[in-house]
């Protein structure tokens, strides 16, 4: 079985490789936002994944809005027309939404 190697760089921006994934694995990476592929020229088999540091979400949808805006003006039954209102944001996200405050709230300071 042939392997694909799959890197990534650490902290200090060296490459380094940090699995032998099967071809199948390799799909699933690459197809993430994050994925810089490297393919065979004549077959399109990949043989190498690179994995950047950093994603691209902005083509994921959130549980409210378009996962770019915490607010919006829709007419709903609890909201009128012309009034803003926030979406309401999971538990789960809670904590890191509460630092990215804090952290803006210490740069403007």
């Amino acid at each position: 079985m042939k392997t694909v190697l799959v890197c990534a760089d650490d902290s200090r921006g060296i490459q380094r490789i940090v699995e032998f994934a099967s071809p199948h694995r390799a799909a699933e990476l690459a197809r993430a936002s994050n994925a810089i592929v490297v393919r065979r020229r004549r077959t399109g088999e990949i043989v190498r994944v690179k994995l950047q540091s950093y994603g691209d979400d902005s083509s994921l949808r959130s549980l409210g809005g378009d996962g770019k805006h915490y607010s919006h003006d829709h007419e709903t039954e609890s909201n009128p027309t012309g009034v803003w209102t926030l979406y309401r944001l999971p538990a789960s996200s809670a904590d890191i939404y509460a630092a990215v405050v804090n952290d803006c709230l210490k740069k403007a300071a």
